[in-house]
């Protein structure tokens, strides 16, 4: 891991245990860094623009009344436990849905819920984490911070629809050879690779 600092922008490199490499940014300023943690989430997640983030690890209670599950790699599916950050997000591809995050102390998204309102994605987030709506903060991040981090970390035009030919795995953007396009994602031919390859390890 790596910090970078700049007078407004703290950068953060880690290494997740897949192999590959995440960045997170932040603002430099009232940021507290504790290994690869730190206290907010990127301006972008997973293609989706941060509106809303909450620390769920202190006053609030955990329900499990939320029944979220995902694929494993062996194709098996689990439950997705209590996370210690929750974030509220709008992906670039369709600015009607709102996605519920479940993210683990390096803001790694661990599961998602798509809802039609804001409101929705906020109640099933306090149906699990009773306490959690009074938790919930805006992402301190400027449209300028979030163009500049689109340009830095995704590589691409912002004012271009960069997302339609982003890898749904990699967050490879159009400097990445897709070679497989569905309705809701899409794969580039360094992911093939290398799922092929992992396939072949484990036979």
């Amino acid at each position: 891991m790596y910090v970078a600092q700049s007078p407004y922008i703290t950068r953060i490199k880690t290494v997740t245990p897949s192999g590959w490499t995440r960045y997170s940014r932040a603002r430099f300023m009232g940021v507290i860094c504790i290994g690869a943690m730190i206290e907010i989430p990127p301006p972008v997640l997973d293609s989706c623009k941060v509106l809303f983030y909450a620390d769920a690890r202190s006053s609030v209670e955990f329900t499990d009344r939320i029944n979220l599950h995902i694929g494993t790699v062996d194709g098996e599916f689990q439950r997705v436990g209590e996370q210690p950050f929750l974030v509220i997000a709008q992906p670039y591809s369709n600015a009607n849905e709102y996605l519920l995050m479940f993210c683990d102390l390096s803001w790694e998204s661990v599961g998602v819920i798509n809802f039609t309102s804001l409101n929705e994605a906020k109640l099933k987030a306090e149906k699990g984490y009773k306490g959690i709506s009074e938790k919930w903060k805006k992402s301190p991040f400027s449209q300028a911070e979030v163009l500049d981090y689109l340009r830095d970390e995704y590589e691409v035009d912002p004012s271009s629809e960069w997302w339609k030919d982003e890898c749904s795995f990699c967050e490879g953007a159009s400097n990445m050879e897709i070679l497989i396009k569905g309705t809701k994602a899409s794969i580039c031919k360094r992911c093939i690779e290398n799922f092929a390859s992992d396939i072949n390890e484990s036979i």
